[in-house]
């Protein structure tokens, strides 16, 4: 896990980039990650996440934190909100409609955090134990960026 550094606000203005994009993540205090309700909210412009973080650190009691990747976690009493590069984004959060999951550890492929892949195996071939199967190499699915559907390689 990446280090990660407690500044005020003040402070962190100087770490964000203030033109880049970033997606936006809420949580609830049972720690599920979702996209804000309305689409308006799902990616802010870094001045705007610099905003939005000064007006909750000045009405809510909120701790805000910064990992080395750009990654910043603001949490309070009752919610939590992750404002996330753009590009980090992409590459490590689940790219499955409504999934707000990471890929990062390992379980997934092709985009896809482990359960969006076990899902879309078991589509597939109508289980998820991929070592029941003679070739599982032979039949590796691949997944598209908007959806998961699944086809398997000996087809391509």
């Amino acid at each position: 896990m990446p280090e990660t550094t407690h500044l005020p606000v003040d402070q962190l203005r100087s770490l964000i980039d203030l033109d880049g994009d970033y997606e936006v993540q809420v949580s609830n205090q049972h720690i599920v990650w979702t996209r804000p309700t309305e689409d308006q909210y799902h990616r802010l412009v870094g001045l705007e996440v610099w905003r939005t973080l000064r007006r909750a650190q000045q009405t809510l009691p909120v701790v805000v934190t910064i990992d080395q990747a750009g990654e910043i976690l603001v949490t309070g009493d009752r919610q939590a909100m992750r404002f996330i590069p753009a590009d980090l984004y992409i590459d490590n959060y689940c790219r499955s409609q409504g999934c707000e999951d990471t890929t990062t550890d390992g379980e997934g492929w092709m985009g896809l955090c482990g359960n969006c892949a076990d899902r879309a195996y078991a589509a597939e071939f109508g289980d998820s134990h991929p070592d029941e199967h003679e070739d599982p190499a032979a039949q590796l699915p691949t997944a598209t960026a908007d959806a998961i559907t699944t086809t398997p390689r000996a087809e391509l």
